[in-house]
Parts: C-alpha cells; structure tokens; sequence
C-alpha cells in the first residue's frame, strides 16, 4: 500500500514496532477502510468464461488424556460457474468428506439464466433447484481479478478465480 515504512506510519499514523500487547482497537480504524477501495462493482461484460473455487480442510483429532491420535477427518470441494455472454450459465458443485476410514461424496449441478439486477448483486435462475440472488463484486489483485459471491440467504463470501 505504500512505497517504505515511513510513508505507512505517516498515511496511516501506525507504527507496528511501537504496538503493546494490549493495543486499542481504534488504532487499526485507518487501515479497515482499506477493505472497500479494491471493490468494483458488476457489468455483465466481467462474466463470460469458467470461475472456480477449491476449498480443502483437515482437521487431527488427539486424545485429550493420553495425546494419542484420534483419527482425523478431510473435507474438499470443488465448485464453478462457467458464464456465456447470452446470460447463461452451468454451476457444478463437488464435494468429498473423509472421517474414520469412509469417504462421502456429493455434488450439484445446475443449468440457467443470470442477471446483473444493480452494481452489487447478481440474480440466478436456479442453484439448488431454486432461485438465488447474491451479493457480488470483483477484487483485483496482481494479475488477475478476483469475483466475490454471497448467498443473501446465509453466509459469507466466497472467491472465484477465472480459469478460462
């Protein structure tokens, strides 16, 4: 965000190597604006091509007396859109959950239309056989843009990178 050290504390009056332990929260007021300037609204033009998501976990489970293992469970999925530029699109969802030795597996799919309702949402005929709408924008980072999509039912949001 800023060329040097000095250039920061003077933008932003932050000094990392003079914050204690017990820091007020308001110190870091300067720099939480920073999360809306890489924000850009929506034009059905930024959609045509696939967008996916990839998402894995692992969690180790260990005997609170004994410290032997537990077992350990992995989740992962999969999920992508693919946009034409008519306003189409396919969504498919896989999924893998793995916990004491069996492994399930789930997936999703879905064929629609979609629609820019206004600058910030987006409007989907039919995600899990019902209609969606959810909040939207793109980040950009180096060398590629970044569409972020939130299910206005529940959630937070959730990244898409451009694969083709």
């Amino acid at each position: 965000v800023t060329p040097d050290k000095n250039t920061f504390v003077k933008n932003f009056g932050l000094d990392i190597n003079t914050i204690h332990t017990y820091v007020e929260s308001s110190v870091w007021m300067p720099m939480q604006k920073m999360v809306n300037y890489n924000k850009f609204a929506l034009a059905i033009s930024d959609f045509p091509g696939k967008w996916s998501n990839n998402f894995a976990n692992n969690t180790y489970y260990a005997n609170i007396y004994t410290g032997m293992s537990a077992g350990m469970s992995t989740y992962s999925s999969s999920e992508t859109f693919e946009f034409t530029a008519s306003g189409s699109y396919n969504w498919n969802l896989v999924a893998a959950n793995s916990s004491g030795g069996r492994t399930d597996f789930a997936n999703a799919k879905a064929t629609g239309n979609f629609k820019v309702i206004n600058n910030w949402q987006i409007f989907f005929s039919d995600i899990e056989r019902k209609p969606k709408t959810y909040n939207a924008y793109f980040s950009c980072i180096k060398g590629a843009r970044l569409l972020w999509l939130q299910d206005t039912g529940y959630g937070d949001y959730t990244s898409y990178g451009r694969i083709e």
